[in-house]
């Protein structure tokens, strides 16, 4: 499961996952976390695919971040600076096979999109976004994806998929409700 959530100064991501072996063997940010458990976040903020960025968690609460310029070009100096939290329901690395799942939440700060210059959410139109579970239990790996990439390659820009930016609507008015007549 995943929610996403904005208002100006960030972008939230809550993801849920079912696990019964939950695994992560590294130990610092920007390692390569697609080869374990991980959950990852692909933006295009302008739908250009020209500038997007990857953004992965693992139920260790570690981060891979890079940013893409064009097609596979990483840049993996790039930090997102997001705010994440990771929640395990289980022993990490026990390999008992009763573990119950992880989450993670994280506030993607819209001034580190655009290479730190910054996306308003106003400007993010045409926002795109694919999102991807790695789940990994002995040697078997199983991929899944919220707009799947059709061939091998979690980078396919084609398949990301637009998101609107929808403004809440504002409360009503007790008196505009009729509460209290």
């Amino acid at each position: 499961d995943v929610r996403l959530m904005w208002d100006a100064a960030a972008l939230y991501v809550a993801m849920r996952a079912e696990d019964d072996f939950l695994q992560s063997k590294y130990a610092k940010n920007d390692d390569e976390l697609w080869h374990e458990d991980a959950f990852e976040l692909f933006l295009d903020p302008r739908g250009d695919k020209k500038d997007y960025y990857e953004i992965q968690v693992n139920p260790a609460g570690l981060v891979f971040d890079s940013h893409l310029p064009r097609y596979r070009k990483n840049d993996n100096a790039w930090s997102c600076g997001a705010t994440v939290a990771a929640k395990i329901e289980g022993k990490l690395n026990d390999g008992e096979g009763e573990d119950a799942g992880w989450s993670a939440e994280l506030a993607i700060p819209w001034k580190s999109l655009e290479k730190g210059g910054g996306v308003p959410p106003g400007d993010a139109k045409g926002l795109k976004i694919n999102l991807f579970r790695v789940d990994v239990v002995g040697d078997k790996t199983e991929y899944s994806a919220w707009s799947p990439p059709l061939r091998g390659d979690f980078h396919a820009l084609d398949r990301f998929r637009e998101v609107a930016l929808a403004k809440a609507p504002a409360p009503a008015r007790a008196a505009d409700a009729g509460v209290g007549r």
